[in-house]
């Protein structure tokens, strides 16, 4: 089976050196490697080739005469794809995991009903030093759910049972994703043309066409820095904002079954108040109190909620009681 890695760069030229030689560490090298660029300046462009050629001349570097924004971009250039699997792979993100491409590739050659392996994260900083470990990792490694299957390493998600956890959140991560080519047949790459939850619609739909894997170990840097598309949403706060259009695109798929369609409702309400002002969740609440599905949902996101409210006030209250301590002792 082989293999293609598209690295996509706008504006992360300085980080893509690592990025390259993360993929020349691994133990199965792609077919095609290929650095798409999203229309950067022409100086940025000649330091672009020259990282490539130091660092993997085999790579292929193409650019976009106009810029197409992340989506269409990413929709371009997989659309574009002809080897069996590939990868989407950011400039500013670092494999750290050498055997991944190949434990990912001997898991589709093995499992023809697994469409997409996946794999763990760490967050690092702008320098590379690592930040945190994210919550949305999936599954933690620990903890048994029903209907996945552990297998010698990895673990076997079947696509109803993924499914049933991006109804509400997207649990898999959108940065270390290794795609049997074959799903596009069935599903274009990113069907809905959200720009903002794109990966989380693309991961939700093709739970109908097959099964998920994901490597149960920490297999890529995740690069939090201020010029990434992620954070600047969620310094905004306004990701949260596109997920309405997003559920309004998907139950109109002929996917959907119609026992699903309530579901998604009432995802689609969850989201709605879970990150809206106060007085707003007051306003969307009081219909609801009469509708017994959405009642439930509400109490659920309530008491997320105020969990949120009191974890932020004993932090904080952590962080006066240690200032006011060190003051004491100076």
């Amino acid at each position: 089976m082989d293999l293609e890695v598209i690295v996509f760069n706008y504006n992360y030229g300085s980080f893509l050196g690592e990025a390259l030689a993360g993929i020349a560490a691994q133990t199965l090298r792609p077919t095609r490697t290929v650095v798409s660029d999203d229309c950067s300046p022409l100086d940025a462009m000649r330091d672009l080739q020259e990282t490539i050629t130091a660092q993997l001349p085999a790579a292929t570097l193409v650019q976009n005469p106009e810029n197409l924004g992340a989506l269409e971009h990413y929709r371009k250039r997989t659309a574009e794809v002809s080897c069996d699997a590939y990868m989407v792979h950011s400039a500013d993100d670092l494999l750290t995991d050498k055997d991944f491409l190949r434990n990912a590739i001997e898991i589709l050659e093995e499992n023809d009903d697994i469409i997409m392996v996946f794999g763990k994260y760490m967050n690092i900083d702008i320098d590379g030093n690592v930040c945190g470990v994210s919550s949305k990792q999936g599954w933690n490694i620990g903890r048994h759910i029903e209907g996945v299957d552990k297998m010698e390493g990895w673990s076997r998600i079947p696509g109803d049972v993924a499914r049933s956890y991006l109804f509400f959140d997207n649990v898999i991560p959108a940065i270390c994703n290794v795609i049997r080519s074959s799903v596009h047949q069935s599903l274009p790459p990113f069907p809905i043309g959200n720009p903002h939850v794109h990966d989380w619609a693309q991961w939700f739909l093709m739970t109908y066409y097959g099964n998920f894997a994901r490597i149960d170990r920490y297999v890529i840097n995740n690069r939090v820095h201020e010029e990434s598309l992620s954070e600047t949403f969620e310094r905004n706060n306004v990701a949260h904002l596109h997920y309405r259009d997003a559920y309004m695109d998907i139950l109109q798929r002929d996917e959907v079954e119609d026992s699903e369609r309530c579901i998604l409702e009432n995802a689609m309400f969850a989201k709605e108040i879970e990150e809206c002002s106060f007085s707003d969740f007051i306003k969307k609440s009081i219909p609801s109190i009469l509708d017994r599905d959405k009642r439930s949902t509400l109490l659920q996101v309530l008491s997320t909620r105020i969990g949120r409210k009191m974890y932020h006030l004993s932090d904080n209250l952590s962080s006066a009681n240690k200032s006011k301590l060190i003051s004491n002792i100076k």
